[in-house]
């Protein structure tokens, strides 16, 4: 039932004047949202008289439906892209997401960095043959990529310099396997201080992971040490549960299409979002029923 206004009269009214001077109008702003006033209506009773608006519903304009709609089908493409690399990415979850507390987010991206360096750390300990390849020139050019990035920490970059310059190789590997179990007890540090939850760049545990694929002999830092949207956009699939796992082993061709994908969708939402508010605004209620 729509809101009245109820007017209280005497039980013996003393004219019709006074009866009168208490049926005052409606006011239009009564209406529920989504409705406009287009009249009003007398109901009288031996103690009342009641004045309820009549109220019609808004129909929203039909392009600003198809905005909507046409948006909602965009965003379910791109959540079977995802689903086509064994993700999962729900419309709400995105929603969700971005009104959780910054720290909240913060956590989040440091819980997948984190996941990634302990799958580099495993990677590292099964695959100590790679350090015998390491080159000085390969290590200088990569530390100071690194630098340039701001991850710095002395410690490890002399390190892999005394790595890299050391001839007798199997120094080398024992060199390395030490290395590896400082970079872990390093993160083990990180991970019990406050920066999981107020550094948003989270930039030691990039740095681990930089130093980690430079120890590795690998040829590039990676998009996640050199791209800090790439964690903020995988962490939109992170924040739905029992993700984090399989995000973790991405390839770094794979992590790039994926990627790509998130960030498609999230303007997508970002769209779809504007074009239901104003059709919202319009007098729609909810969302508009959209065909397949």
């Amino acid at each position: 039932m729509f809101p009245y206004l109820r007017i209280g009269v005497a039980a013996v009214a003393t004219s019709v004047a006074l009866v009168l001077a208490f049926a005052l109008p409606a006011r239009a702003d009564v209406c529920p949202p989504g409705t406009v006033q287009v009249g009003q209506e007398i109901e009288e009773t031996p103690t009342e008289i009641i004045i309820p608006p009549v109220c019609k519903r808004i129909t929203a304009d039909p392009a600003l439906t198809q905005k909507v709609c046409t948006a909602k089908r965009k965003i379910a493409a791109d959540q079977e892209a995802i689903r086509q690399m064994s993700f999962l990415a729900e419309r709400e979850s995105f929603e969700r997401f971005e009104q959780v507390a910054t720290a909240q987010r913060t956590e989040l991206k440091g819980k997948l960095l984190s996941a990634f360096v302990d799958q580099g750390l495993q990677a590292g300990r099964m695959t100590a043959d790679k350090v015998l390849s390491l080159k000085l020139d390969n290590v200088h050019k990569e530390v100071v990529k690194l630098k340039d990035l701001g991850l710095h920490d002395q410690r490890f970059v002399d390190a892999l310099y005394k790595m890299a310059q050391d001839t007798d190789l199997r120094r080398r590997v024992k060199s390395y396997r030490s290395f590896i179990d400082d970079i872990a007890a390093a993160k083990k540090v990180y991970g019990a201080g406050s920066g999981m939850v107020n550094d948003p760049d989270h930039a030691p545990l990039r740095f681990f992971l930089g130093a980690l694929r430079i120890a590795q002999s690998n040829p590039e830092l990676g998009l996640l040490v050199t791209t800090v949207d790439v964690v903020e956009n995988l962490a939109y699939l992170a924040y739905l549960p029992g993700q984090i796992d399989g995000l973790s082993t991405l390839t770094d061709e794979k992590m790039g299409a994926l990627n790509q994908m998130v960030g498609r969708m999230k303007q997508d939402m970002s769209a779809f979002k504007a074009a239901r508010k104003k059709w919202q605004e319009a007098g729609g209620s909810g969302e508009p029923k959209c065909g397949p």
